[in-house]
């Protein structure tokens, strides 16, 4: 997520392309429900269903990556591309959505790679689209991509993370939670809206936050 405000590290992406004879049409998130400008937006989510680690945590972080894309994705038709974002400075929607599809293809990337190091994305390149019109699409596609990589892996296998002790894939579906709700609520912003976010969703993006402040700053306190 883009850094200021309530933004937290950047996590740009790289390319993770469907596999063979992956249909990305038929699992596109269904935004129909979404779409409606009058509408307002349900919670994400019910109490307890907050991120926590096991295995059908990681399942539900997966339904939840699930809903709250088709919602960003809704939200964003309702504003148009060119809708400046106030939350994230000299970004409109088209940037967001840019940032949202290159995130999950860059985590795709490190879950089929089973990466250990860190992977910069200019280190593998790019297939954001040229033309604005198609970003809806590119990112449904690249979200489907990244679900299907998340639910066909164990939860508890290793692979590099952006930072703290929790390097297990079941981190990446947390996360992505996280990024995907405080993204919906910043083109939510964008129009004026107020942003309904599940209470323990909240509170566990809030508290991971916290502990990786405490974290960074326990370690300058000991050099």
């Amino acid at each position: 997520m883009k850094q200021g405000g309530h933004h937290v590290q950047d996590t740009h992406a790289v390319p993770g392309r469907p596999a063979p004879g992956t249909d990305t049409q038929r699992n596109r998130p269904d935004t129909k429900g979404t779409a409606d400008c009058c509408a307002t937006v349900a919670s994400v989510g019910s109490e307890g269903d907050g991120p926590v680690h096991g295995r059908d945590d990681h399942a539900r972080h997966c339904d939840l990556i699930e809903t709250e894309a088709a919602r960003l994705l809704g939200v964003a038709g309702c504003a148009g591309l060119d809708e400046k974002v106030p939350t994230c400075p000299g970004w409109a929607v088209a940037d967001l959505l840019r940032h949202v599809g290159t995130t999950h293809r860059w985590v795709t990337y490190l879950l089929r790679t089973g990466a250990r190091e860190r992977v910069r994305s200019g280190d593998v390149g790019t297939d954001v689209p040229a033309d604005d019109a198609a970003l809806p699409g590119w990112v449904a596609d690249g979200m489907v991509t990244l679900l299907d990589t998340l639910r066909a892996s164990d939860p508890e296998g290793r692979v590099w993370t952006v930072f703290g002790t929790d390097h297990r894939v079941g981190f990446w579906s947390r996360r992505m939670v996280y990024e995907l709700t405080v993204h919906r609520a910043d083109v939510e912003l964008a129009l004026n809206r107020r942003p309904v976010v599940d209470p323990a969703v909240a509170l566990a993006g809030i508290d991971r936050r916290i502990s990786r402040v405490a974290a960074v700053v326990a370690t300058r306190h000991r050099r």
